[in-house]
C-alpha cells in the first residue's frame, strides 16, 4: 500500500474564472477569518468556500456544487505541485512542495511525527465539519528531509515550466497548482515518498480529525478515508515563519494588573512601554539578545517582562533542557500555571497584536501577554529530539488556502 499516493482531485471549473485565478473563492486555511473578513467573503460571491463553513446543509451545498460544474474532477489521480511565493521587507521568499493523499498512521506505523498538540475542541470542530461536509479543502502540511533524486527533481521543473492550472492570492501570498498525472512520473513520486520521515508542522487537529473520521466509518486499505490530503514539502525549502500565538486570559474576578505585575516581578523585570510596537521593539531586543521575554497589556498599558535569571527557574522542571527554555513554556509553567493559577477554561488566543489587544479592550480578556516568533533552529532542534511542542506554540505562514483543491471521502 503506497503511503503517499495521487488521488483524484476536485477544482473549481477552469472556465469558471479568468485566468484561472480563484481568488475571489478561496478563503484562509482553516476558514481563519475575523468578522470583517468572513462578511465580506461571505458577500463577495455565492461559490466562495467560506460559504460551504456557514451553511446549514454544507452537504446538500456541495452536491449542487459538484453537480452545477462549479466543482468538477481531475480525470485521472494525480499529484499536485503547490506553490506559496510571497515577499517580506522586500525579499522574495517561496515554498513549494507535492500534494498528495497521505496515508494515516496504523498502530505499528511511525513515519509521520506530530511537532505540536492542539486543542480538543479544534479536532471536534474538524471532525463535525468531514461529517457534515465529506470533503477536505485544504491539505495538512509536514516537511521531510530530502534524498537526492535527480527524476524527482526534474519532473517539478518541467512541470513548473508550463502553464499552471489554478492560482489565488490571499492575504499577500500567491497560490499556485500545478498537476502530475503521467504514469511514469507519478510512480517516481510515489516511489520518492514511500520510505521518509515526515514532520507535521500544520493541521494536526485536521489530521486528529481524519484518523477520528476512519475509526467513524471504518476505512481501511485504499478507501479514501484511510488517507488525508497533505502537502509534503523538503526541509531545504522550509521558507515557512512560525509565528507566535498570544494568550488572552480571562474569567478573573477583581482583576489587579499592577498587582499582578508585582507578583511576576519576582522573576521578571517589568518595563512600561508607551505603545504596542515599542513594546514589540523592546521584546524584539529581547530574543535577538537570547533571553526570555513577554508582552503584556492590560488597563491602556502596555509592558515587557524579561527573565532575570535562567537559574531562578530551573526549579520549576525536573529538567532543564532547550525545551523548557522555549518562552511558551516558561509561559505556561511558570507565569500562568505556577504564579497566577489561570485555568487552561481561562485562555483564549490570537496570533494578531491587534486583535488581542482589542480583546482586552472590549472586556473580552483580563489582560493579553504576547509572545516572540519561534526560531526555525529552535523547532528543528527540538522536533529532531523527539519533543512535541505545547499546544499553541506557533503558527505558521504561510499556509495553503482552503478551496484551491478538494479531496472527497468515500
Amino acid at each position: 500500500m503506497d503511503i503517499f499516493k495521487p488521488f483524484l482531485g476536485y477544482n473549481y471549473f477552469n472556465r469558471f474564472e479568468k485566468s484561472n485565478n480563484f481568488s475571489r473563492l478561496v478563503c484562509p486555511y482553516n476558514f481563519e477569518l475575523f468578522y470583517e473578513d468572513a462578511s465580506f467573503i461571505y458577500s463577495k460571491n455565492e461559490n466562495n468556500i467560506f460559504n460551504i463553513k456557514v451553511g446549514v446543509s454544507t452537504k446538500d451545498m456541495f452536491k449542487n456544487w459538484l453537480g452545477g460544474s462549479v466543482v468538477v474532477a481531475s480525470k485521472v489521480p494525480s499529484f499536485y505541485i503547490y506553490e506559496m511565493s510571497y515577499k517580506i521587507s522586500g525579499f522574495n521568499y517561496v515554498l513549494t512542495g507535492v500534494v498528495g493523499a497521505l496515508k494515516l498512521l496504523d498502530s505499528d506505523e511511525d513515519y509521520l511525527t506530530f511537532c505540536e498538540d492542539c486543542l480538543d475542541g479544534e479536532i471536534e470542530e474538524q471532525f463535525e465539519f468531514l461529517k457534515n461536509s465529506g470533503f477536505y479543502s485544504s491539505p495538512i502540511c509536514a516537511l521531510y528531509e530530502e534524498d537526492e533524486d535527480l527524476k524527482f527533481l526534474n519532473i517539478i521543473k518541467a512541470t513548473m515550466t508550463s502553464s499552471y492550472l489554478f492560482k489565488a492570492k490571499q492575504n499577500n501570498v500567491l497560490h499556485k497548482i500545478w498537476k502530475v498525472f503521467e504514469p511514469k512520473a507519478v510512480d517516481i513520486f510515489k516511489n520518492y515518498f514511500k520510505n521518509k520521515k515526515y514532520f507535521l508542522v500544520c493541521g494536526t487537529e485536521k489530521y486528529r480529525a481524519a484518523a477520528k473520521y476512519r475509526e467513524l466509518v471504518g476505512g481501511a486499505g485504499e478507501d479514501s478515508s484511510n488517507y488525508v490530503m497533505a502537502f509534503l514539502f523538503p526541509k531545504s525549502d522550509f521558507n515557512f515563519t512560525a509565528l507566535p500565538i498570544h494568550r488572552l486570559v480571562s474569567g478573573i474576578d477583581m482583576f489587579d494588573s499592577e498587582k499582578m505585575l508585582n507578583s511576576v516581578s519576582k522573576y521578571f523585570d517589568v518595563k512600561g512601554c508607551k505603545t504596542l510596537d515599542s513594546m514589540r521593539n523592546v521584546m524584539f531586543n529581547f530574543k535577538r539578545d537570547n533571553k526570555t521575554a513577554f508582552g503584556f497589556y492590560a488597563d491602556d498599558g502596555y509592558s515587557a517582562l524579561s527573565l532575570k535569571d535562567e537559574g531562578l527557574v530551573k526549579n520549576f522542571f525536573e529538567e532543564y533542557t532547550n525545551y523548557e527554555q522555549l518562552d511558551v513554556v516558561v509561559l505556561n509553567e511558570i507565569i500562568l500555571k505556577n504564579m497566577l493559577n489561570i485555568s487552561p477554561s481561562c485562555l483564549g488566543y490570537s496570533c494578531v497584536d491587534s486583535v488581542a489587544s482589542l480583546a482586552v479592550d472590549s472586556g473580552d480578556a483580563c489582560f493579553a501577554i504576547f509572545l516572540n516568533g519561534l526560531r526555525s533552529s529552535e523547532f528543528f532542534e527540538l522536533i529532531k529530539g523527539g519533543r512535541k511542542l505545547p499546544t499553541k506554540s506557533f503558527s505558521f505562514f504561510p499556509k495553503p488556502v482552503e478551496g484551491l483543491l478538494f479531496y472527497l471521502l468515500n
